[in-house]
């Protein structure tokens, strides 16, 4: 949930119940917007926030007499402001995250975290010049992919610093869509 554009007011995380149709929430003071959808890692969920930081929520309860609860921490500060969905590698919990910053008055960064220590660590920052919302990770190679934000749309490799994909120029626009990516790199 977006508590607009502040990057220190609180914002709720909302936890919908499927089977009794009770809406859980609570409330992350301080948090900021909260503007990256939660992803599901080892049972917990991972999400960025405006004020700068990498969060993971936890829910517990599952019955009608123990009903479901969301209890959350900031585990680690980030580099920028974020509003981009963490990617995260299932086989080590290292986790890839865009962060605002300035490089030519567009990108920012990619920030690599070790989710797996206590507190968590930044491992790598990686200047892009894409300023994107969305990363995908091809798991085969390990690089990293980020969407432009900006013209010429289209896709940049943060691990080699250089375009992927570049549309044709009749085609050239923002781009805020998520990558899908087969196992084989497509």
């Amino acid at each position: 949930h977006d508590s607009g554009t502040s990057a220190s007011g609180d914002a709720p995380l909302y936890l919908y119940d499927k089977t009794s149709g009770n809406l859980t929430e609570t409330r992350l003071s301080g948090s900021g917007s909260i503007c990256s959808t939660p992803v599901e890692h080892d049972g917990s969920y991972y999400f960025t926030s405006k004020n700068k930081s990498l969060y993971r929520a936890d829910v517990t309860g599952s019955t009608k007499d123990d009903p479901l609860s969301i209890t959350e921490e900031k585990i680690s500060p980030l580099a920028g402001e974020s509003t981009c969905t963490p990617v995260i590698t299932e086989e080590n919990g290292k986790t890839y995250v865009y962060v605002g910053g300035s490089y030519s008055s567009k990108g920012g960064y990619v920030q690599k975290i070790d989710i797996t220590n206590k507190p968590a660590n930044t491992v790598g920052l990686y200047e892009t010049r894409a300023d994107s919302k969305t990363l995908a990770l091809d798991r085969n190679t390990g690089k990293v992919f980020a969407t432009y934000n900006s013209v010429p749309g289209g896709i940049y490799d943060v691990s080699d610093g250089r375009d992927y994909f570049i549309p044709d120029s009749g085609m050239r626009q923002y781009c805020i869509s998520a990558i899908a990516m087969d196992d084989d790199g497509t």
